[in-house]
């Protein structure tokens, strides 16, 4: 393996003399997303961002020569992929629905091969019209749930039908060149969204989280009758248990669960012939992030934990697999590695080696030669010594409450009293934000500024107890921990509390301009894109509504209540402001209806707050169009020179209000 080890200095830079990156660098999409290794390891297969829709290509290995792709209609995507054979790729289709959102699957089914060649529509609702197999029209929805590469004519799928109000399925068999298909397995019970099959494609376990609790409910299957048993019995009546890996050479099947780590998720090994259950990867801070598979599937390698920087844990160090995988992390000591994806015989590895400073790249290992290569970088235009540190931070928020974040630094700057941006994620429950490049958070810092991202509790990933503190308190004390981590950063002497102000997207958005409502003497300006700025009416507007758990969403998690729904809102409190606001909005945002950018405006000019204004016609729950991007970007860096940069004064608070 000694082929491996020039390629450490791949990963370290040469600090260079700070330049100014333009903004369009940061606002462009990946070159290369999602890239996945065939099964005999001699082509790849990609997305790509085309104008306006992610397309498909096939790479061939030996000389980097583009075979073939797949693409879609306008703001139609491949949303998801895998190679169903040495020369055939299954695809799921997807449509466009604001940059800040995952496109939204349609559940059609498309099967090439990665000469471009046999193209065939293999289920959907449009099947009618585009396929010549009256097998593959159905109104109905599918995706894959085990692609069945061993197999080259067929795949297991998950096929349910349409209406927010239908949360049965069944698992059926696909043939991947003619769309026939056959019903294999029935669900154990509604809701069921995920399957773990064994190594010869048969179903094993099944589990789903229903609302209105939405916790993990898991079940496994007796291959000889059946039928299906739920887990969540006896000691394991009050864990969540997600099914991972199923080996029936080891005779084991491994779990995340929260069985022995309080309301952590810990890796868990149960012998299937004694039924005893042993902890195998456990941590006092965080759940499990996710596990390093074996080439086949059958067992993990390797369990993650990423408080701060990635923990890859190597389970079996003495083994062929350990020793390779600890040879690749000494490789690579400034970088962090995922996104594997293996040849059928697993002599061929592909995997993505990135840093919080680096996109990252795409590796080729060839463990039988012991050559190691890199094939693919994300963004190469991205220069890592350019970039600024993204340093993890802890502290406990008011009531005790642990809690994690990143700190983005701007390189060639001492770090001391900074100006700041705060910077609240979207989702916001179970999103988090992770230890790697990060677009805008380098952006602001290319011009200064430190960013401020904290996973406040409502955040995934810092065990059950964090996730649901944070529900029924979107206003309340998710915003604490936003304050409490800006107090945090000041106290320590890092930035400076008179420069801060906060951005955030979505919920992000209403974060902002909550935060500012509540800490008015806090921040010196907001940027609220695809904000909320009233619940009421964002919950009566929303598409989260057109969702079978819509309500739930918006009863057990947001607000129970119109008098909570009210205590929540920015608007209630939009008089205490005295930050100036830029308000981003795309004008058929379906997530975080338009009208709610046009109230906040309302209400801003009505008191005669400074605000300023930057909406796009067909754009939707954030800005797909690169060029509109660029200029949202330029005009918040302007915004936030105006009110940060060099020798800002203080802003007043707003004359002559009207009340």
């Amino acid at each position: 393996m000694k082929a491996l080890l020039p390629l450490a200095l791949l990963a370290a830079a040469t600090p260079a003399a700070a330049q100014v990156v333009p903004a369009r660098d940061f606002a462009r999409a990946p070159g290369f997303e999602n890239v996945k290794l065939s099964p005999n390891g001699d082509y790849v297969a990609t997305s790509k961002k085309l104008d306006v829709q992610y397309a498909m290509g096939f790479i061939r290995l030996s000389d980097m020569a583009v075979t073939g792709g797949l693409n879609f209609g306008k703001y139609e995507h491949v949303v998801d992929f895998d190679w169903v054979g040495p020369e055939r790729i299954l695809a799921e289709v997807g449509t466009d629905i604001g940059y800040l959102l995952k496109p939204r699957r349609t559940g059609e089914l498309v099967g090439v091969n990665l000469d471009s060649s046999r193209k065939q529509y293999l289920f959907g609702y449009r099947g009618g019209a585009k396929a010549t197999n009256v097998n593959t029209y159905v109104r109905a929805w599918a995706e894959v749930i085990d692609p069945l590469p061993a197999d080259p004519d067929w795949a297991l799928i998950r096929v349910g039908k349409f209406g927010k109000d239908v949360v049965s399925h069944e698992v059926s068999r696909v043939n991947v060149y003619t769309g026939q298909r056959r019903p294999e397995v029935f669900p154990p019970a509604d809701h069921v969204a995920y399957y773990l099959t064994d190594q010869s494609g048969r179903v094993r376990y099944a589990a789903g989280a229903p609302p209105p609790s939405f916790k993990w409910h898991s079940y496994v299957r007796n291959l000889e009758t059946d039928q299906w048993t739920e887990l969540g019995q006896g000691e394991l009546a009050k864990a969540e248990v997600l099914p991972l890996h199923y080996s029936e050479q080891d005779n084991a099947v491994w779990f995340d669960s929260n069985e022995v780590g309080g309301d952590r998720y810990c890796l868990v090994r149960q012998d299937l012939a004694t039924g005893q259950r042993t902890p195998v990867a456990c941590d006092e801070r965080e759940s499990l992030a996710w596990t390093l598979s074996s080439a086949d599937g059958s067992h993990p390698v390797a369990a993650v934990f990423s408080a701060g920087r990635p923990d890859m844990r190597v389970l079996a160090p003495e083994s062929a697999e350990g020793k390779l995988l600890a040879t690749l992390i000494n490789t690579f000591p400034d970088l962090a590695i995922r996104d594997f994806s293996y040849s059928l015989d697993g002599s061929k590895i592909l995997f993505l080696g990135y840093s919080d400073r680096d996109p990252g790249s795409y590796y080729l290992l060839d463990s039988t030669k012991g050559k190691l290569k890199r094939v693919l970088s994300r963004r190469p235009w991205i220069k890592p010594e350019q970039m600024g540190e993204r340093r993890p931070i802890a502290f406990k928020a008011r009531d005790g409450r642990p809690v994690h974040g990143y700190l983005t630094l701007p390189p060639g700057r001492e770090t001391k009293n900074l100006p700041v941006v705060v910077h609240p994620h979207g989702g916001p429950f179970g999103v988090r934000d992770h230890w790697g490049w990060d677009a805008e958070p380098q952006l602001l810092a290319s011009r200064g500024y430190a960013v401020l991202q904290v996973n406040f509790r409502g955040s995934g990933g810092y065990g059950t107890g964090h996730f649901n503190a944070g529900k029924k308190n979107w206003g309340s004390d998710m915003i604490n921990d936003l304050t409490d981590a800006l107090r945090f950063v000041v106290q320590r002497g890092l930035v400076d509390a008179k420069r801060a102000c906060i951005y955030g997207a979505s919920y992000g958005g209403y974060a902002a301009l909550m935060s500012a409502v509540r800490e008015p003497d806090a921040y010196r300006c907001v940027v609220t894109y695809a904000g909320i700025y009233d619940l009421p009416s964002f919950m009566s507007g929303s598409d989260i509504d057109e969702k079978f758990h819509g309500q739930d969403y918006y009863k057990n998690f947001i607000a129970a209540t119109p008098e909570t729904r009210r205590e929540h809102s920015p608007s209630t409190y939009i008089d205490k402001l005295k930050a100036a606001v830029m308000i981003v909005h795309g004008e058929e945002d379906r997530r975080v209806p338009f009208n709610q950018a046009k109230q906040l405006r309302s209400a801003l000019e009505k008191r005669g707050i400074p605000h300023e204004w930057l909406s796009k016609a067909r754009e939707e729950h954030g800005f797909y169009n690169e060029d509109n991007r660029v200029e949202f970007y330029e005009k918040m860096l302007a915004f936030l020179e105006k009110h940060l940069g060099p020798g800002a004064p203080v802003l007043p608070e707003p004359k002559d209000r009207k009340k």
